[in-house]
């Protein structure tokens, strides 16, 4: 229509006459609203499209938003879960204590299930954090040989002393081997001396977890004849270095066990006598870890997550679970160890044992690692059984 009157208005223009002076008014005055009509048609449009392209980034921002959200949810139902349980373990142990003067070492370990790769872990690492002196020299050397076969990289960290971490710590290193197998872009085996070490307390899932135990009594003194072989005490504290002699340097293990068991800092500052030793490693690195009645279930309940803890007196066997439980990695690693024989003929060879009333002392000492050795061991058999 109103290209209509558009039409007459043009009309009139080139033919004026007074009757029809009202119909040009109408007319342009329809135009005008026509125009204003349209004009704003067209502001409403480009506020349309504003608003539909401000939703598309709002909506975007929610997307993006609730991404980060739904992991930092996931962080944080982790940590409550993981605080739910150790918090369990750790009332059921004050509990524990508060009832008895100490918490009893069983002659027997609980039933518990067998070893194999836990749900949800990340394949891609596997994290071998060894104890000092469990034949983890003869371990690594099949693990470099089985590198090129298997198609991973096989890393050594070169820290040695630091085996307790702080937040801080923990995190780096954490975050330092998640982005050591992401550059390689293929599988990883590391290994540190460092206590257990708990990736999705930091938001990564938990590597292939392994290890190996020794007899602790066996442990500690090989520990003993290794500190004192040293060229160099660059292992030993500047306090322990001063009180050494070059005599007291070559006194066997049973002399030193002698000489200071009835003091109270001796079996530890001389002797190397770490009495909870394997409790506290698999306990990991809470302040909660240095009382051994309350770090001891802690450790238990950790050494569920490991995909396998084998036995340096059993490293046949070992091997041959190893083969089993991770054929990826480790497929046929016992027939790339031609030395069994060498190595558990080595062990404990050049050792002076001492008298047996002296290596009963130490087993008693050594009660909370005994705990955590015979749980381990029941678990390896069951394994072998299974």
């Amino acid at each position: 229509k109103c290209n209509d009157t558009l039409g007459q208005i043009i009309m009139l223009i080139r033919h004026p006459s007074t009757s029809n002076t009202w119909t040009m008014l109408i007319g342009l005055s329809c135009l005008l609203i026509s125009s204003i009509i349209i004009i704003q048609y067209k502001n409403q449009n480009k506020m349309i499209m504003s608003a539909k392209q401000n939703y598309k980034y709002q909506t975007s921002k929610k997307i993006q938003y609730a991404t980060h959200s739904k992991r930092v949810l996931g962080l944080l139902h982790n940590t409550i879960e993981q605080t739910r349980i150790t918090g369990k373990v750790f009332k059921q142990a004050v509990e524990q204590k508060q009832n008895k003067s100490m918490v009893p070492i069983s002659n027997h370990v609980h039933q518990s299930e067998i070893f194999g790769i836990p749900n949800k872990v990340n394949r891609e690492i596997f994290l071998y954090n060894r104890i000092p002196k469990c034949g983890s020299s003869t371990l690594l050397t099949l693990f470099n040989k089985m590198a090129a076969f298997s198609n991973y990289t096989s890393e050594t960290s070169t820290v040695f002393l630091e085996q307790v971490l702080s937040d801080g710590n923990l995190q780096e290193f954490v975050e330092h081997l998640v982005q050591l197998q992401s550059k390689i872009d293929g599988r990883l085996v590391y290994d540190r001396h460092i206590h257990y070490v708990n990736f999705e307390r930091f938001g990564y899932r938990n590597p292939i977890y392994f290890n190996m135990v020794r007899d602790p009594f066996e442990q500690a003194m090989s520990w003993y004849y290794y500190m004192f072989a040293r060229q160099s005490f660059s292992f030993i504290s500047a306090k322990q270095r001063a009180t050494f002699t070059q005599k007291h340097k070559w006194k066997t293990y049973g002399k030193c066990i002698e000489e200071y068991r009835n003091t109270s800092f001796g079996l530890e500052e001389m002797c190397f006598l770490d009495e909870g030793l394997y409790a506290g490693w698999f306990c990991g690195h809470a302040d909660e870890c240095k009382d051994l009645d309350i770090g001891l279930p802690i450790a238990k309940q950790h050494i569920e997550r490991y995909t396998l803890i084998g036995l340096t007196e059993e490293l046949s066997l070992s091997l041959k679970a190893l083969e089993k439980l991770i054929p990826s990695y480790f497929r046929h690693i016992s027939e790339f160890d031609k030395n069994n024989a060498r190595l558990n003929a080595a062990l404990g060879s050049r050792n002076v044992y001492p008298a047996k009333k002296l290596v009963n002392f130490i087993k008693v000492k050594l009660k909370y690692s005994y705990e955590i050795y015979n749980f381990i061991k029941q678990k390896f058999h069951l394994t072998l059984r299974k």
